[in-house]
């Protein structure tokens, strides 16, 4: 079994790798994407890892332990360049999704049960006195769910403001 730190599986890494000329431009996979954006490298057929974490790991000379998480500061998903790189926390990893706006929120969410026009509908209701049951039983979600438009803690990107009755 062959190790990342392979003479042939560093070159054929390298191999899949376009070194932009720039002093700070990202360096392309040029291998497998992956539907979330990431490229794909194979040490062996069956051993796949993220490019960008086999490109971190090759330039440092460290494996690192499953699950820890190499950050792309340039915040280009298929960027295998090593100083784009760094190591971190899975605690910076979700800050950084929060901060560069990469989290689904609400209309976004590939799980999401309402529409914009729901989130319309429910905020109109809302904001008309009718009670957060009743509404959740619409719309067929948790009372808890229209609790959470109606404080804006959840849909706060999607949700008009809802203007207090009376």
């Amino acid at each position: 079994m062959r190790s990342l730190f392979d003479p042939s599986v560093i070159e054929r890494f390298w191999r899949l790798v376009h070194k932009a000329p720039g002093d700070d431009e990202c360096w392309p996979w040029l291998g497998e994407i992956r539907d979330n954006g990431y490229g794909r490298f194979y040490i062996e057929t069956d051993r796949p890892m993220y490019a960008h974490r086999a490109s971190w790991q090759i330039s440092n000379g460290v494996l690192l332990p499953k699950g820890e998480p190499v950050r792309h500061d340039c915040d280009n998903r298929p960027c295998a360049r090593p100083d784009h790189l760094q190591r971190g926390t899975t605690a910076d990893n979700n800050e950084d999704m929060v901060r560069r706006n990469r989290v689904a929120h609400g209309l976004r969410h590939w799980n999401r049960k309402l529409s914009a026009t729901d989130l319309a509908e429910i905020c109109r209701l809302l904001g008309a006195g009718e009670t957060q049951r009743a509404i959740g039983e619409r719309f067929n979600v948790n009372q808890s769910t229209i609790s959470d438009i109606a404080t804006r803690t959840t849909w706060r990107r999607d949700a008009p403001r809802l203007r207090p009755r009376g």
